[in-house]
């Protein structure tokens, strides 16, 4: 064979063997991991829209507004709740103390001097004064301190508040009147669209639940594909300082 005859060098030679080498294999593999970072940052954008949908729809029950019926049943049940409270937290034992051993102004019975003194308990002189038609100072039982009527939210500081003692000593004649005159007390608060409420309370805090949980798993999704990021981009940064 001539050496004119000799066969052609394959074209690409070159290119191949620079294919090969190490420093072009390790930028095709950071582009590799560019894109697996990409999309799983994609995925994970899709997942943060789904999210955002789930907690609008949570809101969005939350904000519905309760039937005539569930109003009363959630008054009714707040009711037994401030009643248990009121015996959990140690209310009339508060009250029970504080007319077992009361306050006795200067010029009452076996008046305190001060506020500081110890008071004496219960006795006879409180059972003359409490029954005398004159008494020279009014001797009150039954005092706010005794049925514990503070009104409204508690600070949470552990006293039984939110008019707990007038639901421990009242709370059954309270949930007999509600009942009997509910529809006259509700008629000017109902909500102009609740004909259009067709889920009890109960069936809505299902579907919170359900919200809450698909979000949960949402978070847990999105937390694992953060962390396949990160590690992706570890090992782009550690392919880039070894090249």
């Amino acid at each position: 064979m001539n050496e004119s005859e000799a066969p052609e060098k394959p074209q690409g030679t070159s290119s191949s063997l620079d294919a090969a080498s190490p420093s072009a294999t390790i930028a095709e593999l950071s582009a590799n991991i560019r894109a697996v970072i990409a999309s799983a940052q994609h995925s994970i954008d899709v997942a943060l829209e789904h999210r955002a949908s789930l907690i609008a729809q949570f809101d969005a029950l939350y904000r519905t507004p309760l039937t005539s019926q569930d109003a009363l049943a959630l008054i009714l049940k707040h009711i037994d709740a401030m009643a248990e409270r009121y015996v959990r937290e140690g209310g009339w034992a508060n009250c029970i103390s504080a007319l077992a051993y009361p306050v006795r102004p200067p010029g009452s019975p076996l008046g305190d001097p001060d506020s500081s003194s110890r008071r004496q308990p219960l006795c006879l002189s409180d059972y003359v004064a409490a029954l005398s038609p004159n008494p020279t100072k009014r001797f009150e039982a039954f005092s706010s301190e005794f049925l514990n009527l503070s009104v409204g939210y508690s600070d949470q500081d552990g006293s039984p508040t939110s008019m707990s003692g007038l639901c421990f000593w009242f709370g059954d004649v309270l949930k007999q009147k509600l009942q009997q005159h509910w529809d006259r007390i509700w008629r000017g608060y109902r909500p102009h669209d609740e004909a259009r409420i067709v889920a009890t309370a109960e069936e809505m805090i299902s579907k919170c639940e359900e919200l809450m949980a698909m979000i949960s798993e949402l978070d847990q999704e999105i937390a694992i594909m953060q962390g396949e990021i990160a590690t992706a981009q570890s090992a782009v940064r550690a392919n880039l300082q070894g090249t």
